[in-house]
């Protein structure tokens, strides 16, 4: 599982690839050896689901949310709440490197 210095940065070219088996608890029904596809709209939405804050922030990148969630099968609730974070991220100050 990525440790918390991993996740308090965007995962870059040099990380090595999050697997299924990396979150057992979202994904004990998938192989575990294999890579996690946020391009597939179901695994966003069981991590959107069934994940917490911290699965989300780990797995999925703002620019993948933005893309699936007008689509996919998710609670109301949930969509309105996401459609909520991308709104506000959106519309706050960006953070100077130093700050």
């Amino acid at each position: 599982m990525p440790t918390s210095t991993t996740a308090d940065r965007p995962r870059g070219v040099g990380d090595p690839p999050l697997r299924y088996g990396d979150y057992p608890e979202l994904f004990w029904d998938l192989q575990p050896d294999a890579e996690i596809d946020l391009d597939h709209p179901l695994i966003v939405a069981r991590v959107l689901r069934e994940g917490n804050l911290r699965h989300v922030r780990e797995l999925v990148p703002l620019e993948v949310l933005r893309k699936h969630l007008p689509d996919i099968f998710i609670p109301e609730h949930v969509r309105l709440f996401w459609t909520r974070v991308l709104e506000l991220r959106e519309t706050e100050p960006r953070r100077s490197a130093g700050a």
